[in-house]
C-alpha cells in the first residue's frame, strides 16, 4: 500500500528520503553507481550495484517498491539482473525511446504485466 507521503517525478538515489524508504541504502548499494528513476506509478531500476553479490538486496528493494504500490521496470537488465527479472516474473516489453527501441522488464504492482 502506498504511504501517504508522495515521492516527485525524478532521479531517486542511494540514503536519500525516498531511498530509504525503499531500502536503497548505502550499506547495500554503491552511490557512485546505482540509481532509480520515478515516473508516474512506476519505479524504473535504472542502475543498480549491490555491495555484496547474492544477499537478495535487489530482489528484497523490488519487494518494497511494489508493497508501496508502484509498478516496476528494468531497462536492459544486464547480468545477475536478467536472472532476477525472470525469476520474479516480470514481462519483457519493448518500449520506443528518443534513442530507438529498448527492451524493458515490467512487473506491476498487482501482478499486471
Amino acid at each position: 500500500m502506498r504511504s501517504e507521503e508522495e515521492i516527485r517525478d525524478g532521479q531517486i538515489k542511494v540514503d536519500s528520503r525516498v531511498g530509504r524508504r525503499f531500502g536503497f541504502i548505502s550499506k547495500r548499494f554503491r552511490k557512485d553507481a546505482s540509481w532509480l528513476w520515478k515516473q508516474g506509478n512506476t519505479i524504473i531500476l535504472s542502475m543498480v550495484w549491490v555491495q555484496e553479490p547474492n544477499k537478495g538486496y535487489t530482489q528484497q528493494l523490488i519487494k518494497d517498491i511494489r508493497s508501496d504500490g508502484y509498478r516496476v521496470k528494468v531497462p536492459t537488465p544486464l547480468g545477475a539482473m536478467v536472472h532476477i527479472v525472470e525469476k520474479m516474473g516480470f514481462e519483457q516489453t519493448e518500449e520506443t525511446t528518443m534513442a530507438g527501441p529498448c527492451e524493458v522488464w515490467v512487473l506491476n504492482d498487482k501482478g499486471e504485466k
